[in-house]
């Protein structure tokens, strides 16, 4: 089973989310990674990965004021977030 059908089939979890906005990410496509990214963070606000995962995701995509935005929210919930803090000095 893969990451879509597990999303699918378990829509409450924000880890698999997760997961699938990673997969789509790698693969280039930057709306759906947001989408599932944005999936976890309604599931799990506090969820800092998934968080820093939604704002690259927006960089990609072009958004870089929403990808600020989210990479900022993301350190300051979660003061250890290297990924989002080298993720937002890069966008800047």
């Amino acid at each position: 089973m893969g990451g879509e059908e597990l999303a699918a089939r378990y829509p409450g979890d924000a880890e698999l989310a997760w997961e699938l906005a990673k997969t789509r990410d790698v693969v280039g496509d930057f709306a759906g990674a947001e989408a599932a990214a944005r999936r976890a963070v309604t599931l799990d606000p506090r969820f800092g990965l998934a968080l820093a995962e939604l704002g690259q995701a927006q960089a990609y995509a072009g958004k870089f004021a929403d990808a600020r935005e989210t990479l900022a929210r993301c350190v300051e919930q979660t003061p250890t977030a290297e990924l989002a803090k080298k993720a937002e000095t890069e966008r800047h």
